[in-house]
């Protein structure tokens, strides 16, 4: 299945908003997102998560969704 792995160092939301459309314009279904310490870090140290990063990730799914990948 055709897929892209999508890392980008933190970058605004609205980058994968417009990253995922033109994704779906190339009929991409499918994506891969790095949950890394420089970006996207969910878990700073055993029972410390970052509620803010957590608030992204939810929102760069909702966007993928949106955009049926």
């Amino acid at each position: 299945m055709p897929g892209h792995l999508v890392r980008i160092k933190n970058e605004a939301i609205s980058f994968y908003k417009k990253w995922f459309e033109r994704l779906r314009e190339l009929r991409v279904k499918v994506v891969r997102i790095g949950l890394v310490s420089w970006a996207l870090n969910l878990e700073s140290s055993a029972y410390r998560y970052s509620l803010s990063d957590a608030a992204r990730i939810d929102e760069i799914i909702r966007f993928a969704k949106e955009n049926n990948i």
